[in-house]
């Protein structure tokens, strides 16, 4: 399911969210009927120039939920 812009063009992070937001509307026919075991995102992020960069963190893990284990503070 590829998100790009037009003609090659990149995507602001407006556009970004928004094509998320649909893939995310078109996944909820699924819902109850199939799960997901993973979903990975890779984005090439540009400068100005059109040059890109890395962001920091270079990777981010995010969870749908949050254990008790992982709020648990010693």
């Amino acid at each position: 399911m590829p998100l790009r812009g037009k003609d090659g063009a990149p995507l602001s992070m407006k556009d970004v969210q928004q094509g998320l937001y649909e893939a995310a509307r078109y996944l909820q026919q699924f819902e109850g009927t199939l799960r997901a075991k993973r979903a990975t995102l890779y984005l090439t992020m540009v400068d100005e120039d059109g040059k890109e960069v890395v962001p920091t963190p270079g990777e981010l893990e995010i969870y749908p939920y949050r254990a008790a284990a992982d709020q648990y503070e010693r």
